[in-house]
């Protein structure tokens, strides 16, 4: 029970992250970090970098801690289950008329 909910609150650290990531730089914050595909579509990376740096710093302070074997599975979940969550609610993604 203590480990599911640890890992749902990470999922829910990583997803605010996420979304501080895809704010901060609309507030001039943040510099953004822009790819424009072929079909026009842009996304923003900065909420990816942010949720990669602290997923990498939670890797260390379980590394630190001695208990990465036992932990890093449950942080790599609660990372993947938010990589799917915000790429189906689709944030950081903006049509290719948003800018025009």
């Amino acid at each position: 029970m203590k480990k599911a909910l640890l890992t749902t609150l990470q999922f829910v650290l990583f997803s605010l992250v996420y979304v501080a990531g895809v704010i901060l730089p609309r507030l001039g914050i943040l510099p953004s970090h822009l790819s424009t595909f072929a079909s026009g579509t842009r996304f923003e990376w900065d909420g990816v970098y942010l949720v990669l740096g602290l997923y990498v710093l939670i890797l260390v302070i379980e590394a630190v801690s001695k208990r990465l074997r036992s932990a890093a599975p449950r942080t790599t979940l609660a990372l993947a289950i938010t990589a799917v969550v915000q790429l189906v609610a689709k944030l950081g993604v903006m049509s290719p008329d948003r800018y025009r």
